[in-house]
């Protein structure tokens, strides 16, 4: 990134690439400060630091702190906020998830159309620790932090002594990812309450907390200092100091507060909170607007330009504004990979004057690649606002409309999914897209967006030849992983659930198995080789961290990973490792000897385990955040249990329900809550009206207090059909459909949505060559 500071204003040699969905770009400089509204819809998506789509992210819209709009996005990070009323000449959003930095963004908004806003979400996992006691200094990268002895309250103002967790992050200028995670645009208001826009030579991004994750602060009287490198391309024009800023959530903009002072290569200030700080030069405000082309003439949408620091989107007909500081000059380009391959020719934009309004020529890209167009519909037919997510070579693209119709730049020759959700959830089938040659069209019609209405029974998703192993349901059971193994080599793939469609697959070793989701279904933690933890997106089977492990699991915000080790037999040692980067958080106290399988998570908060000996069964639940012992019970008088995973017991998905059948008593079960061990069923379960052959097959529980068995006989021949019962009565609620030409088949491993709508089991098959081989997965209510 290329800057040049001017002493004069120089004349006007401009042709500048800059986004942000304006047609009539706004003049208002005074950052609405008459107080005029208009309504728009807000629009955009939230990334992680790795570039997957983040769900379960909170976007608010606020006015004086009050939440006036809120919306959560999706598992394609995309959300939509229609005929938001905001301030006509800057709205901001907040976006907030547990384990992330608050992230905002902050656009000048397009009347009566959509405002697109664009953000990367960073985590907050620890990264470094100090002792109360003594302080210290940790290093972020080229920065530094420096924290000064006894200087640490809890929130409510009391001493606190122990160890600081300290999460870092800094935001470099000369980054081309700079502007991704920058909170709200470069819009200040300085001390004496006029506004400004900054040029930043540097962001720090701080949360200190307690061992427990409770928040702390810098007690009154004291002062952190925070240590700036200044980058080589920006040193000529530096200046000897400069104000410090922070970011104000309320005002959705950076405040004044202290200066940082130049000392060879570095800038340093002193500060006494947390938040993110921001080292800028502020300077008047000028305005610069154009339009984005294609074929001399025809706009184009959702192209995300790159203007000196700061990053706009081109609205549906490629007009863009953006706010600028003056005697800036800058360069203006377009990266093509955030662009599908977009690009134009970068552009030096020389400095504006004061409250300049400078409209530019059309910027003409360099090649018009293919257009797909379409209408997104509703159950009755109707249009209807929505995203469009266009998918290929592993990556998401999402594009908005009010009206329901489209018309998208995508790369030619690449065959791509076309796949939709509306404003209010609805979601539509994937349509496959064949390659498009350059400057063509193609037309997809109508998209329905009416699939959540469904009333399938249930779906087969077919996984071509081999036999599968394991099979995990995401939480809405909308995604089927499938672990097994082939003739010639082993695999795990991920499915979309009502179209069967491979959304991405591995080839692994045969001691891959599967663990967890995320709770919101956007991670995916296998085990990968024989001593390995993967995290993946299971939607693009992109690889987002990996670690060395035996076993764990992901925690439900996707944050962390619990890992293993000594795993089973010996004493085994707990550890929490970050997702973002790999580094380990620390280590637990657990120490717990004996025959020990990972069941799973229980509630929020706690890795829980099962011991299955010859005379009991004893579970153990630890709680992870506090690192204490929640749970130690053991069942007696039981000669033994198989194992969590095997034929004869399961827990539910949300690890509060056991149910444990004893092997001397195939033919009966009970249920147990896990925390007290005490029975949750009246009587123990049998199948009743079977043979006395018959013995209990494969269980399933659901968090819902039901569950799924097949009674077979002792010898394994014959079955019944798979049947849902209550837990509590033991009645039976439903018998599962199978095909009527095999009514002898054998369902196995059978696994519940988190929500208890979705259930999957494997068919037993015999051969692995079999060309057609299938999961069956029911929806159960």
């Amino acid at each position: 990134m290329k800057y040049v500071r001017f002493l004069s204003i120089l004349p006007l040699l401009l042709i500048l690439f800059a986004g942000c969905k304006v047609s009539d770009s706004p003049t208002n400089l005074d950052g609405n400060q008459n107080g005029s509204m208009i309504t728009t819809t807000i629009a955009g998506t939230v990334n992680d630091e790795s570039g997957q789509p983040l769900a379960g992210a909170v976007v608010t819209i606020s006015e004086n702190g009050i939440v006036k709009n809120s919306v959560t996005t999706n598992k394609f990070g995309s959300f939509m906020i229609r005929n938001a009323n905001v301030p006509a000449s800057r709205c901001f959003i907040l976006c907030k998830k547990n384990g992330y930095f608050t992230g905002s963004r902050a656009e000048i908004p397009n009347q009566g159309k959509i405002t697109e806003m664009r953000l990367t979400m960073q985590s907050s996992a620890t990264t470094h620790s100090v002792n109360s006691a003594s302080g210290g200094k940790v290093n972020i990268g080229n920065a530094n932090v420096t924290f000064p002895a006894n200087a640490f309250v809890t929130s409510s103002g009391t001493t606190y002594n122990g160890t600081v967790n300290i999460a870092a992050k800094f935001l470099d200028p000369t980054s081309t990812s700079f502007y991704n995670s920058f909170s709200g645009d470069m819009t200040a208001t300085r001390v004496d309450g006029s506004q400004t826009q900054l040029l930043s030579y540097g962001v720090l991004r701080v949360e200190i907390k307690d061992a427990s994750g409770n928040e702390l602060k810098i007690a009154t009287g004291k002062t952190a200092t925070l240590t700036y490198p200044l980058a080589a391309s920006m040193q000529k024009d530096a200046p000897a100091s400069m104000p410090l800023w922070y970011f104000d959530e309320t005002l959705g903009m950076w405040k004044e507060e202290g200066i940082a002072t130049k000392t060879g290569n570095f800038y340093s200030g002193e500060v006494t909170h947390f938040t993110s700080w921001n080292c800028d030069h502020p300077d008047q405000t000028g305005l610069v607007k154009g339009r984005v082309v294609c074929n001399g003439t025809e706009g184009v949408e959702g192209v995300y330009i790159t203007v000196g620091e700061r990053k706009v989107i081109t609205d549906q007909d490629g007009y863009y504004s953006s706010l600028v500081p003056m005697n800036i000059a800058f360069d203006i380009s377009i990266n093509p990979k955030e662009n599908n391959g977009l690009t134009a020719i970068p552009t030096h934009v020389l400095s504006l004057s004061p409250a300049e309004v400078r409209t530019i020529p059309d910027i003409q890209l360099e090649s018009c690649p293919a257009t797909i167009t379409g209408t997104i519909v509703d159950c009755n037919s109707s249009p209807i606002s929505g995203t469009v997510i266009i998918s290929f070579n592993g990556s998401y693209h999402c594009y908005f409309t009010t009206s329901g119709n489209f018309k998208i730049r995508v790369p030619a020759n690449v065959p791509m999914t076309i796949e939709a959700t509306t404003y209010n959830g609805e979601i539509a089938l994937p349509i496959a897209v064949p390659a498009i040659n350059n400057d063509l069209n193609y037309s997809v019609g109508t998209i329905s967006a009416c699939e959540n209405g469904t009333t399938a029974d249930f779906y087969d998703v077919s996984y071509g030849n081999g036999q599968a192993q394991s099979i995990l349901l995401s939480p809405d059971g909308s995604l089927l992983v499938v672990n097994g193994y082939r003739p010639k080599e082993n695999f795990t793939e991920v499915y979309d659930v009502k179209t069967g469609v491979k959304l991405c697959s591995f080839i692994v070793d045969s001691s891959q198995y599967l663990a967890n989701f995320s709770a919101d279904g956007s991670r995916l933690l296998v085990h990968w080789g024989y001593d390995s933890m993967c995290v993946v997106n299971p939607m693009t089977g992109a690889v987002i961290q990996k670690v060395k492990a035996s076993d764990g699991r992901l925690t439900p915000d996707g944050a962390s990973i619990i890992i293993i080790d000594g795993y089973p037999r010996d004493p085994i040692k707990l550890s929490i490792y970050s997702v973002a980067d790999g580094s380990k958080i620390k280590d637990l106290s657990f120490n717990e000897k004996g025959y020990l399988v990972l069941v799973g998570l229980r509630g929020t908060s706690e890795i829980q385990f099962m011991d299955g000996g010859r005379n009991n069964a004893r579970i153990i639940s630890w709680d992870y955040v506090s690192d204490t012992k929640v749970t130690d019970i053991t069942i007696p008088n039981l000669s033994s249990y198989y194992s969590p995973h095997g034929t004869g017991s399961g827990f539910s998905p949300d690890g509060s329900i056991a149910g444990l059948q004893d092997f001397t008593q195939q033919s009966t079960m009970n249920f147990y809550n896990s925390e007290t061990g005490s029975v949750i069923n009246s009587s123990p379960f049998s199948i009743s009206g079977n043979s006395k052959n018959s013995e209990l097959g494969y269980v399933g529980v659901a968090n819902d207090q039901t569950f799924v068995v097949q009674a077979i006989s002792n010898n394994g021949q014959g079955s019944a059909q798979p049947s849902i019962f209550t837990i509590g009565d033991g009645k039976l609620k439903k018998v599962l459909p199978i095909s009527s030409s095999a009514m002898n088949i054998l369902y196995r491993n059978f696994n519940y949505s988190y929500n208890s709508q979705y259930l999957a089991g494997i068919p037993y098959i015999n051969n692995v060559n079999e060309s057609v081989a299938s999961v069956r997965v029911w929806r159960v209510k």
